[in-house]
């Protein structure tokens, strides 16, 4: 579709090979919206998402699986309920909350319910897998003088990349191509993200099919890539934390 011209599709060429190749469909989709501000926008919170939520998850679930405190089990229970809350029940809330507190339409009113809503099921998986590392390497790191961020920053996050890459990828996947949170939350156009952009390109199209395909495109690419890229180690990870488990 992203090939063809409005003629050519609403002659009923849909899904065949387009008879003449249209490329300027993408110079179209590319110029005529600002695609680009919507796909920063999309980096800066993927972005930040996944380094706040790594962070958070990986402290927090190290502390509960490696050291022996008072309520350490309530709280890996508490922050794992979150996996049973669904978006749709708070979101009135959130917004409300937002409002109050000023951050209502800005890169913080989606940032943090994306770490809130993702940081459950990112601390269950590290969870998992911090349970098994050998605590000999841990004490011998603490005997040589090392602190506890040490020994987490400098040994336990190197040797859990396997984990570390599944979060990771994971949350780009569902962070990037979020669609109802932005929605609610995000009221400015500057602000909007990639799928929210591409919901606008849409709409002000009409029946200019072309470029609509050529903008779904467009937004599909990163994520694509991501897939191709990695997908291997992506197997491996998953197949790596079912067995540890």
């Amino acid at each position: 579709m992203s090939f063809k011209d409005r003629f050519e599709l609403l002659a009923g060429n849909s899904f065949g090979l387009p008879h003449k190749w249209l490329f300027s469909n993408y110079l179209t989709a590319v110029t005529s919206f600002p695609l680009h501000l919507y796909f920063i926008n999309s980096v800066a919170y993927t972005g930040i998402t996944i380094v706040a939520t790594v962070l958070l998850a990986g402290m927090f679930s190290y502390a509960v699986s490696r050291m022996k405190f008072r309520l350490s089990s309530f709280m890996y229970v508490y922050i794992t309920l979150g996996l049973i809350i669904p978006i749709e029940v708070v979101i009135v809330p959130i917004f409300l909350l937002e409002k109050s507190i000023h951050v209502l339409n800005t890169y913080f009113s989606t940032v943090l319910p994306y770490i809130a809503f993702n940081i459950s099921l990112c601390s269950l998986l590290l969870y998992a897998f911090f349970r098994t590392l050998p605590t000999e390497i841990e004490e011998s790191a603490c005997l040589d003088g090392c602190s506890i961020y040490r020994v987490f920053f400098q040994i336990v996050l190197p040797i859990s990349k396997s984990a570390l890459s599944t979060v990771i990828i994971w949350l780009y996947l569902n962070v990037w191509n979020e669609f109802f949170i932005a929605y609610i939350l995000l009221i400015k156009d500057s602000l909007k993200t990639l799928p929210l952009g591409v919901l606008n390109f849409i709409s002000s199209r009409a029946v200019d099919w072309g470029p609509m395909g050529a903008a779904m495109i467009i937004s599909c690419i990163p994520t694509l890539a991501v897939y191709l890229v990695f997908n291997e180690q992506v197997e491996r990870a998953l197949t790596a934390g079912a067995l540890l488990k």
